[in-house]
């Protein structure tokens, strides 16, 4: 882990019982709700026949998101968990330093 004590122990607080739900796949701390309006992924022509526009909107709707990615990533802390069950120290958390990682 690349993370602080105080990192850490802020994520254990805001997340708990954390570990059993990776474990054991559930906790009465959470409760999960999924949601697709779709039963697959979409290919382009199903894309385009969904969300028609053009490739200059198309463009400017990506660079908006993106700036919104930069915006969110430089006010929030971002972290990445990775969970292997096999392994001693099942859960890793690291924290990404830059928006482009």
């Amino acid at each position: 882990m690349n993370i602080s004590k105080t990192e850490s122990l802020i994520i254990d607080q805001a997340y708990p019982d954390l570990i059993n739900m990776l474990y054991e796949g559930e906790s009465n701390e959470y409760s999960r709700a999924f949601v697709s309006v779709f039963d697959h992924w979409l290919e382009r022509e199903e894309y385009d026949e969904v969300f028609p526009c053009d490739a200059t909107e198309e463009r400017k709707r990506q660079d908006k998101f993106k700036s919104l990615i930069h915006y969110i990533f430089n006010i929030t802390p971002v972290f990445t968990a990775r969970f292997r069950r096999n392994r001693k120290s099942g859960l890793s958390i690291k924290n990404y330093m830059s928006s482009c990682a």
